[in-house]
């Protein structure tokens, strides 16, 4: 008995030490729980499996993507199959040499280069239960939103765009011995989808696909995907894409629908009190704006509130005016107007 309490502690201990030293997530396994040894001896396996290709074909600035870290979050994803997920992780290296997906940043989104207003999904903040990057985003204020290659470029800066984040926010966590950030569940992201203004021609089946396909390269990266008041119209394209995606994916998906208490209280669950507020009052902002689009005139949600009372449109205020803000294509889109009159 005395010598089997030895070994579980000694095994605890090299656990302990492997989170340490290599920056895994703890409570990492899958079930929130932390990495047994016989799961970090597959991420080590796994690691050692794909390191060579990865020198081979990564980037100069893709350089750090695979380490074991990496390789945790897609052993976690196929059920620690190690063959599996060293199929689909040599899949993802060989499609980041291919794009390089982290060569440029989410403000030179092309499709917004000339039109900011084009499409809205953005990081907005994090939310204060746990400290995840949200993005938030509305079909009404994403004015050209029908082109599924643009798209999916776009959801493909943004992704990377919070991976940086969290990874940016884990790091300091760690120097700081914070708590926030460090588990896997906090090392994720929050969708949050407006669907004011939906409409028949969202229905194109294209983007979901292509974006379902490009989550493959991105796995146990999102906490949850909340549909904010998804219409019956929504439910024939749900239908298609459901099966499309990885099972863990879907049973993050959740329907936020009903009226105003329901949906906050909904959301305060989700994201703290905080996060939620600033959601909320952007949907009724958007809302809002219904006249002024018809007027012509769109909402920039890139410009700052005139008066600090006012809701700001560029996201919560503890993210705004820090040093992890991520600027927008509208941010940058600015500054080149600004640049082009000067």
């Amino acid at each position: 008995e005395d010598t089997t309490t030895a070994g579980s502690a000694a095994d605890d201990d090299v656990v302990k030490t492997a989170i340490e030293d290599f920056g895994i997530a703890r409570l990492g396994n899958g079930q929130d729980q932390e990495i047994s040894v016989e799961q970090w001896h597959l991420i080590q396996e796994l690691y050692g499996r794909v390191t060579t290709l990865h020198r081979q074909e990564s980037s100069e600035c893709d350089s750090d993507f695979c380490n074991h870290e990496t390789c945790r979050r897609y052993l976690v994803a196929r059920q620690w199959n190690i063959e599996k997920a060293e199929r689909q992780l040599i899949a993802t290296l060989k499609w980041r040499e291919e794009t390089d997906p982290g060569g440029r940043e989410f403000c030179q989104s092309p499709k917004c280069l000339d039109n900011p207003l084009a499409l809205s999904m953005r990081i907005v903040g994090w939310d204060d239960l746990h400290g995840r990057p949200i993005g938030y985003t509305c079909f009404r204020q994403a004015h050209d939103r029908y082109d599924a290659d643009a798209n999916l470029d776009h959801v493909l800066l943004l992704l990377e765009a919070m991976s940086n984040l969290i990874a940016k926010r884990c790091r300091q966590q760690r120097q700081q011995q914070q708590g926030l950030n460090t588990t896997a569940e906090n090392q994720q992201c929050i969708w949050v989808v407006d669907f004011d203004g939906f409409g028949l021609w969202d229905q194109n089946p294209r983007s979901s696909v292509l974006v379902a396909r490009l989550l493959q390269h991105y796995p146990e990266m999102l906490n949850s995907i909340i549909l904010m008041n998804a219409p019956m119209l929504f439910n024939g394209l749900w239908r298609m894409v459901a099966p499309m995606l990885d099972e863990r994916v879907r049973s993050k998906v959740v329907f936020c629908n009903g009226n105003a208490e329901t949906i906050q209280q909904m959301l305060q669950e989700r994201v703290g009190d905080q996060a939620a507020e600033w959601i909320w009052k952007e949907t009724l902002d958007n809302q809002k704006s219904i006249v002024d689009i018809k007027k012509g005139k769109l909402k920039k949600y890139w410009i700052p509130p005139s008066d600090e009372s006012q809701h700001d449109a560029r996201g919560i205020a503890s993210y705004v005016h820090s040093d992890f803000y991520i600027k927008t294509p509208g941010d940058f889109y600015e500054e080149r107007t600004k640049e082009g009159s000067t």
